[in-house]
């Protein structure tokens, strides 16, 4: 033991033998002796020191340039936090979410003037507009093609995390872009106002999207969602107007205020839908890691 560790006088604490280091920095030490000997030098700067001398003039000179390197590439604080900022933007930022919600923006406004129903309390684009960030949240999913899916997989909960925050940024993006579309319609059909009653049924769709992702997938949870709010929204008028789609749409677009979905009374079921589809993800969020994604449970999810 004695050509192993050498106390150290007044502590419990030991420090590596110079034969010990020798050993260690020739190769020659093996087994527990390699291990004790690296743990003890990540706290112990004497014993790194000390190694540092018994190396051979190449080993210190090949250590001196990595060493140099590595300082030299860090970069300024003021840029670290730019360049971490931009690299979170990267991730939660997908160009093909913002696209795809345009995109149902434009077609939801294309068919109102068609319709030709546009005006402060109705329209096609406010029916369909709960709907409209579904689209950028079906393209939000994290999969194994996704560019940040390594890194997910050294943090598995990290993964709801990552969706969460594109949803956000999904919402940040419709909510003002289908609001301003809407603006403008029925500044176009000389009027005036804005109809906030699709903001709580929106929210309670894309939180509906995200419990149903624990299960489905976020990607199939999103076409699902949709596909019913249309059902529910258009398919009773297709069904009332004989199969004219015209016609149904310009009877679903009647005035909010009369539609059983957008009414006053309608707001806090709403409320309560959103707080409980919001209380599943909560209690489902073990579902979202990556265990349950590479089992097949998730597929799509993130």
């Amino acid at each position: 033991m004695n050509d192993r560790r050498e106390p150290c006088a007044g502590t419990g604490t030991w420090h590596a033998s110079p034969v010990l280091l020798a050993a260690y920095a020739a190769g020659r030490a093996h087994g527990a002796d390699v291990w004790s000997v690296e743990a003890h030098l990540i706290a112990c700067p004497q014993c790194r020191a000390e190694l540092a001398a018994v190396l051979e003039p190449t080993d210190q000179e090949l250590l001196g340039n990595i060493r140099d390197s590595v300082v030299t590439a860090l970069p300024q604080r003021r840029t670290a936090r730019i360049r971490r900022g931009v690299g979170w933007l990267r991730w939660v930022l997908r160009p093909g979410t913002l696209i795809a919600v345009g995109v149902a923006v434009l077609g939801a406004t294309a068919l109102d003037l068609v319709a030709g129903v546009g005006d402060r309390d109705g329209g096609v684009l406010w029916l369909l507009a709960p709907a409209i960030p579904l689209t950028g949240v079906a393209l939000a999913a994290v999969g194994e093609e996704d560019p940040c899916w390594e890194a997910i997989l050294a943090a598995p909960s990290a993964l709801l995390r990552l969706v969460l925050w594109r949803t956000i940024a999904v919402l940040m993006f419709a909510v003002p872009l289908a609001s301003v579309a809407g603006g403008l319609r029925v500044a176009v059909a000389g009027q005036s106002g804005w109809n906030a009653a699709w903001l709580l049924p929106c929210l309670a769709l894309t939180s509906a999207t995200l419990a149903g992702g624990a299960f489905i997938g976020v990607e199939r949870a999103a076409r699902c969602v949709g596909l019913l709010w249309c059902a529910a929204t258009l398919g009773p008028p297709l069904v009332r107007t004989g199969g004219d789609a015209l016609a149904a749409v310009r009877l679903a677009a009647a005035p909010l205020a009369e539609t059983p979905a957008f009414a006053a009374t309608a707001q806090v079921g709403w409320a309560l839908v959103t707080l409980f589809f919001v209380a599943v993800v909560v209690l489902t969020r073990g579902r979202y890691e990556v265990g349950h994604h590479t089992k097949g449970v998730t597929h799509d999810v993130i």
